[in-house]
């Protein structure tokens, strides 16, 4: 839709500006003498800029003006009256495009430029209505643009502000971008700072990565270091080192994250593998394969883990199904919520929830299982054992309660202590 829209834009200004029959057409050439590390500025209006990297030490501006008009006479009068102000000293070079005072009904008018730098130029182009093409820039690159779009092979150092226009290279060391209503696509970049709205990005892979995202999907293989913040959009990044991520009804997917801090409300987050985990979330469901530690802060949420070594959770109407639990689950606070572990490590460290007000706990817990136990139904709940047979049993009923030890050992190093208000505690693998 947002190609479709910017397609749309560009066509319908060509229609405008060059539906007429007549033109003429001019030509500027210009050449200055530069040394090393020259600085470009360029500022054009209605035309193309295309970089030609030269091998002497000059910069050569060819200037290819059209005229178009209902006649002629217009024609050539409106491109003629087009004028490029060139200035020249302390090594910087500048040109910039000056339209005709000219009331004309359909008239138009494009100022394509051809300009070939040394390789160490470092350029400046503020563009409006008109595209920019450039090969490799080793030296750093300012760009502001305006309905136009910017195709690039190898940046080094580019700060790039573009509205209503994409942006494709392959590579670039060091990017700053601010972008709206566009796209961005690269293969590679190594840092990276970007703000975007209504537009999407993708990368191959990325260093340290850090963006602000409105109404714009995120899509990247790898990923190093990555802070995001980001809203009503889409994200999918492959294989991410550190994540930072701040989230407001957009989803995150990704097949490999190192550590990751998440503040995540209204959304999907799907992980394959992850070391540690730190969330903050509410009204998000999550779907979690392998995953070393969670520590949580979780409000009307759902998770579906396959394999996990440590939870802490602090949690208030949240569901959590567990397939396998190698270590410990801890709630230091657990209301209206429930959970189910279905397969517990018989090396289990403990598993703890207090305050499980109008809270369900089902645990895969069986006689192959060594534990001291500590639960608590409370009233109007009710707690199964199952199969397993406890050691130094005080059973209160009036209190609905179990306390002892499960399993064979006398003294098992492993704890379940669970508080049920109104919930129901259930051993059964």
């Amino acid at each position: 839709m947002k190609k479709t829209l910017l397609t749309l834009i560009f066509v319908f200004s060509a229609a405008i500006l060059f539906a007429q029959k007549e033109e003429y057409r001019r030509e500027i050439n210009k050449d200055f003498s530069v040394q090393a590390n020259p600085k470009l500025s360029i500022s054009n209006i209605y035309g193309n800029i295309n970089i030609v990297e030269g091998s002497e030490n000059k910069i050569v501006f060819k200037i290819e003006i059209t005229g178009k008009g209902k006649n002629a006479e217009i024609a050539k009068e409106y491109a003629e009256g087009v004028n490029v102000d060139f200035t020249s000293g302390n090594n910087h070079v500048s040109a910039k495009t000056n339209l005709p005072n000219m009331k004309c009904q359909n008239c138009g008018i494009s100022i394509d430029y051809v300009v070939v730098v040394p390789r160490s130029a470092i350029m400046d182009f503020n563009i409006k209505y008109g595209n920019l093409m450039l090969n490799d820039t080793p030296k750093p690159l300012t760009v502001e643009i305006l309905y136009g779009n910017i195709k690039a092979n190898i940046l080094e150092d580019a700060n790039i502000d573009a509205k209503y226009g994409n942006v494709k290279f392959e590579k670039c060391n060091n990017l700053t971008a601010v972008l709206l209503y566009g796209n961005l696509d690269a293969t590679a970049i190594a840092k990276a700072v970007i703000d975007t709205k209504y537009g999407n990005i993708t990368f191959g892979k990325c260093g340290d990565t850090k963006i602000i995202s409105l109404y714009s999907d995120i899509k990247a293989d790898v990923t190093a270091n990555t802070t995001i913040d980001v809203k009503y959009a889409q994200v999918a990044i492959g294989k991410c080192g550190d994540l930072k991520l701040k989230s407001l009804y957009a989803d995150f997917k990704s097949n490999s994250v190192s550590d990751a801090d998440i503040d995540i409300g209204y959304a999907d987050v799907e992980i394959e593998t992850c070391k540690d985990l730190v969330l903050k979330s509410l009204y998000t469901k999550f779907k979690l394969a392998d995953i070393s530690s969670i520590k949580a802060n979780s409000r009307y949420d759902k998770f579906v883990i396959k394999t996990i070594n440590s939870f802490n959770i602090t949690a208030l109407y949240t569901g959590i199904i567990i397939d396998r639990l190698n270590n410990s689950f801890v709630a230091d606070d657990f209301k209206y919520g429930d959970l189910t572990v279905k397969d517990i490590d018989k090396d289990f460290s403990k598993i703890t929830a207090d305050s499980g007000l109008y809270s369900n706990f089902r645990l895969g817990l069986t006689e192959q299982h060594n534990f001291k136990v500590n639960v608590s139904a409370g009233n109007y709940g009710n707690i199964d054992a199952g199969k397993i047979k406890f050691n130094n049993l005080t059973v209160s009923k009036e209190k609905n309660t179990i306390v002892g030890v499960g399993g064979k050992l006398d003294s098992p190093k492993a704890e379940v202590k669970i508080s049920a208000n109104y919930g129901h505690i259930i051993f059964d693998k």
